[in-house]
């Protein structure tokens, strides 16, 4: 056969080879074997990882770091698709809006991420809701307390902590019951914090329903120094105090309580829910109640196995702000799960809307609301023996 004849001949083979091969390839990608779902789902937040509020922000970072490598571990589960994964970007907001809309604009810009978990506060939730509602990206506030302020910003935005007006109404009705005798009450709050403001109006509001008279004293959210409201309240004869700022706050009103031999009771919500509470407040810690999203007592495969790694992880006992940023994370995932096909901001949205997550929160399942709030009641705990203590039939 001349040269020429079988260069020809080697040329159609190789081309034919490498049709077969393109088919097979094709086949197998198209085919029952492919994961038509496989894709980097890629997740940003906000919060504060340094500045007054960053005792949050670090312990719901902590939790969520440990949901991540949960839902990576085993994405046909969490995700659901072997072909998933989830990756999350921290970024900081320092406890300013303006970081937050920086933080806020980058993600939008950069196109990568699909969805934000975060900011930590109200404020901060405000100032970003314009730019990604635009972006059609659906944000879910993980920390703050809920409150239509918040869900009023859009059908993008999402609150995963109780609701304020619940928190209050349950710990009020939970004081009513634990200590009947109390007619005075104080609500500490801070001045320059709208979340805490909000809270305090509907403290106010609860307690002159029960018959009982509000005592307000007004603090900056980042001060430590209670000497003048505690002095104050003493001096009124107030016999329990609703407090609502942050947990090395309270532990400090508490210390000088017992320096001044002042011994209300103690009544709060999630920000009271840590360790430092109890170390700090000895004994005017014993005995105070408090509302929370996460229950310490749950017994559930996720929320054993939650408590178990987060303490092998980190070396201590998950507080709520931990078991939030957690949960956030577990709620994206499901969220993720019930998307077919590859997953947008929009399709996040909306399967947001209708998810039903397993949970380390409320009764084990977490669900929204048509106002997206988390649909489910607080539990009532109690600070009893050094530890955080479930309230029967709450």
């Amino acid at each position: 056969m001349p040269w020429t004849s079988r260069t020809a001949r080697s040329r159609l083979v190789c081309a034919a080879a490498m049709t077969i091969a393109a088919v097979v390839v094709t086949a197998c990608s198209t085919g029952a074997g492919a994961d038509a779902d496989a894709q980097k789902i890629e997740i940003g937040t906000i919060s504060d990882l340094s500045g007054p509020a960053s005792p949050i922000g670090l312990a719901g970072q902590e939790g969520q770091k440990l949901a991540e490598k949960m839902v990576n571990a085993d994405p046909k589960t969490y995700l659901g698709s072997a072909g998933r994964s989830l990756h999350l970007d921290y970024a900081d907001a320092s406890n300013a809006p303006t970081q937050s809309v920086t933080v806020a604009r980058q993600y939008v810009q950069d196109g990568k991420v699909v969805g934000i978990i975060g900011p930590l506060y109200l404020a901060q939730a405000q100032a970003i809701a314009p730019i990604t509602t635009q972006a059609k990206l659906p944000v879910l506030v993980p920390y703050v307390a809920g409150s239509n302020l918040l869900t009023a910003l859009g059908d993008y935005v999402f609150v995963s902590s109780q609701p304020d007006e619940r928190t209050v109404r349950t710990a009020v009705a939970a004081m009513t019951s634990q200590f009947p005798g109390d007619k005075l009450v104080g609500v500490i709050y801070g001045s320059d914090s709208g979340g805490n403001i909000q809270l305090a109006n509907f403290a106010k509001q609860y307690l002159i329903q029960a018959g009982l008279t509000p005592v307000e004293f007004s603090v900056p959210y980042s001060s430590q120094d209670y000497t003048s409201a505690i002095s104050t309240l003493q001096s009124k004869g107030v016999q329990a105090i609703y407090i609502c700022t942050g947990s090395p706050a309270i532990g400090a009103a508490m210390q000088q309580a017992e320096r001044g031999n002042y011994h209300p009771h103690w009544v709060g919500y999630s920000t009271m829910f840590d360790q430092s509470v109890i170390t700090a407040g000895g004994p005017q810690a014993a005995g105070a109640i408090l509302t929370s999203d996460y229950d310490p007592t749950l017994e559930t495969p996720l929320a054993t196995a939650f408590r178990e790694q987060y303490q092998a992880t980190y070396h201590k006992a998950p507080n709520s702000w931990a078991a939030l940023g957690f949960q956030s994370v577990m709620t994206t995932a499901a969220a993720i799960a019930a998307i077919p096909g590859k997953v947008t901001g929009q399709a996040l949205r909306d399967a947001m809307q209708n998810v039903k997550a397993t949970a380390v929160v409320g009764d084990g399942t977490f669900t929204f609301d048509q106002q997206r709030n988390t649909s489910q009641p607080p539990k009532v705990l109690a600070i009893r023996h050094g530890s955080f203590q479930r309230v029967s039939g709450s």
